[in-house]
């Protein structure tokens, strides 16, 4: 898209004291088909499921059809060459990026990466530079740092009055400005809540992560 030539990107703007980072995204894989003890035929499922990762019919699955919406172009690689109509997904990006299971380094040696993809991977090399890349991406406290069901119940329970505050705060923060006084009290309201025990919760999930 011609769109992405009138913009540069740009490094995150920070208040004096304060050091904004850019998450990092972890792809964790998720189960996508499961094979039951009710399947009357479990070696032809079990055929069918590998032949779905096979990949060029990966590739069609999540992007259309060969000669139709994709090509093998002169470098050998797959490449997008028509947007199927009513595709939903191109209202956010101009390529669809289905699942496929495989690792980066051979997906991008087969795959002709979307303008908007690249441009992704080159700002990520310049925000790590510039120290403005997170350190750990959240995914690791989101799904792989796993709490009893109590705890799990008390984050939960914690981060839906937390959100609620965070919104209403910055709905009276850009109406109302911001002083001294009015942000001691949204910690303090926060405090109310137990954004300190929330913070401890994952703290003790995040560790016991890291020691297995």
């Amino acid at each position: 898209m011609d769109t992405i030539q009138s913009f540069d990107s740009m490094l995150p703007p920070a208040a004096d004291g304060y050091k904004v980072t850019v998450p990092q995204v972890l792809e964790v894989p998720k189960p996508g088909a499961m094979l039951t003890r009710d399947c009357k035929d479990p070696v032809a499922a079990l055929k069918w499921l590998d032949a779905q990762l096979e990949t060029e019919n990966m590739m069609i699955a999540a992007n259309g059809k060969m000669g139709e919406q994709m090509i093998i172009n002169e470098e050998g690689k797959y490449e997008i060459i028509n947007v199927p109509e009513n595709n939903g997904l191109y209202d956010i990006v101009p390529v669809t990026m289905g699942q496929f299971f495989a690792p980066g380094e051979y997906y991008s040696a087969i795959y002709q990466m979307a303008p908007h993809r690249v441009e992704r991977y080159e700002d990520s090399i310049a925000y790590a530079e510039a120290d403005v890349l997170e350190y750990k991406s959240f995914h690791y406290l989101r799904d792989l740092s796993k709490m009893s069901n109590e705890d799990a119940i008390d984050v939960n329970n914690i981060f839906t009055e937390l959100k609620k505050l965070v919104q209403e705060t910055i709905i009276e923060f850009v109406k109302n400005g911001v002083t001294d006084e009015s942000y001691a009290a949204f910690i303090d309201a926060a405090k109310g809540i137990g954004v300190e025990r929330y913070v401890e919760l994952y703290q003790e999930a995040y560790d016991a992560y890291l020691a297995k």
